[in-house]
């Protein structure tokens, strides 16, 4: 994530990255500092999913947050040492993006025509390619070999019915989700977040 944090406006300089770690003060409340960054943004979230986090309550909650905050959302979930089959729902309903020079490059295609003013593909091209031998080695550092057998792969649901009971969970959740998010953007004086 901070690799992203550092070269995504170098390829595409109208974007302005939200990373929590580094953007939100010390002191500050998270819960304001989401929902504002949310109510600004294009309703693009990028997810850096791991062995690690990818039961995480956190990320799930920023992705309904952000697929409830727009129409138009885009959770897009990056791939770091795990195969897209074992990506449980509601994060395993989106397309994934792998550590793949051209995989990368469709993401950066899908975040630029989310810009209001999106640059050519010309440019997008050229300004990858002089960024990508930085970025591939920064994305290497973190995707060091990991053993089969030293990481539990969580598996999505076998039958039909597990996937719709966890596509009814998720639905709720957002209904509720997005009734939380509307009110305290009222609170907050945004305004809507359509």
């Amino acid at each position: 994530a901070c690799a992203w944090d550092e070269f995504l406006p170098e390829i595409l300089q109208a974007t302005k990255p939200f990373f929590s770690p580094i953007d939100l003060e010390k002191g500050s409340s998270w819960w304001n500092g989401i929902a504002e960054s949310l109510a600004a943004s294009n309703g693009l979230g990028i997810f850096f999913l791991t062995s690690e986090n990818l039961r995480s309550p956190w990320l799930n909650f920023e992705a309904g947050a952000i697929a409830s905050f727009h129409n138009k959302a885009r959770v897009c979930t990056f791939l770091i040492g795990i195969e897209p089959g074992n990506v449980p729902p509601p994060l395993g309903m989106f397309q994934h993006t792998s550590i793949d020079e051209e995989d990368i490059l469709k993401l950066i295609t899908t975040i630029n025509r989310c810009l209001e003013e999106p640059i050519s593909e010309s440019i997008l091209q050229r300004s990858f390619s002089n960024v990508w031998p930085r970025l591939k080695a920064r994305l290497d550092e973190c995707t060091i070999p990991v053993a089969a057998s030293a990481v539990e792969q969580p598996k999505v649901p076998a039958s039909s019915t597990d996937e719709l009971n966890a596509i009814a969970r998720i639905e709720n959740s957002l209904a509720s989700l997005s009734e939380q998010l509307s009110t305290m953007s009222r609170r907050l004086g945004i305004g809507s977040l359509e």
